[in-house]
């Protein structure tokens, strides 16, 4: 239950620090929210991270909005390993920004 509320916290968390941010700071490349993304990314891949979402079905990276990631690289590399840590439900409700998918093609 605490992992769960965690979750939503880590998700509201990320949402507020988005909503703080400058164009300017999104604007030039890589994104500032990237940092929060690969810590909650490596909490999630780490034995334990692993272990509760095998046994528990909560999936640390649901903390994770990558809406908050404007289009770039993050959608053609970072997002489709990322997902995959996601539980099939949350990362199911999310899709990628269509200039990320018009760069795939």
């Amino acid at each position: 239950m605490q992992l769960a509320l965690a979750i939503d916290v880590g998700r509201a968390f990320l949402l507020r620090e988005a909503q703080e941010l400058q164009d300017t700071e999104t604007a030039i490349g890589r994104s500032p929210m990237q940092e929060y993304v690969s810590a909650i990314e490596k909490m999630a891949v780490d034995d334990a991270g692993r272990k509760v979402a095998a046994r528990h079905g909560l999936h640390v990276a649901d903390a994770i909005d990558p809406h908050l990631i404007p289009p770039g690289p993050f959608w053609t590399k970072r997002w489709p390993a990322l997902k995959e840590l996601m539980s099939p439900q949350y990362s199911g409700t999310i899709r990628p920004p269509k200039a990320a998918l018009e760069k795939r093609s």
